[in-house]
């Protein structure tokens, strides 16, 4: 495989404990695969190098992980900084169900917590580290999973329960 066939999904952060493990993080774009995901490649001198969670059941749920083969501190300090890698067919049809759902999402009405019209959307904007949404408005909201509060399908609103002042930047 070329480095062209991987996806950098996340990175390692620091070390976890004492037995080899790390915390890491998942870039917001690929957060909807972690559930699925198992065997992750991490790029060492060059070469894309699998990794396999000792953690047989949504490995990357948590804030850390082990890797077989990664059994002490010393180890784990190796991967500290690295990206996460996933092969591109691993992801590739979550990623287009993703999207397609997503424009599904032109036209709604998007409506704050307390029920009022912030605006319809217009556009979808899809950067490296964030999914925004243009309104009618002109207003760009994040769209951030945890924000969601209803989504009503049939009657094509989607409530948000926005942090304080995000609509005045």
């Amino acid at each position: 495989m070329c480095p062209s066939d991987f996806v950098n999904i996340g990175r390692i952060k620091k070390t976890y404990g004492a037995d080899g493990g790390v915390s890491f993080t998942i870039f917001d774009d690929f957060k909807d695969i972690k559930e699925s995901l198992g065997q992750i490649f991490i790029k060492l001198e060059g070469i894309f190098v699998p990794f396999y969670p000792l953690q047989k059941k949504h490995p990357f749920l948590g804030k850390s992980i082990n890797f077989t083969g990664v059994e002490n501190q010393s180890e784990a300090e190796e991967l500290v900084g690295k990206g996460i890698y996933v092969a591109k067919n691993a992801f590739s049809l979550k990623k287009t169900e993703t999207a397609s759902t997503l424009s599904n999402l032109i036209g709604f009405e998007i409506r704050a917590a307390d029920n009022v019209s912030l605006g319809h959307v217009v556009a979808i904007e899809e950067l490296p580290m964030q999914t925004l949404l243009k309104l009618s408005s002109n207003a760009l909201i994040p769209l951030v999973e945890e924000w969601v509060q209803e989504y009503l399908e049939e009657e094509k609103v989607l409530i948000l329960d926005l942090p304080e002042g995000i609509m005045e930047l």
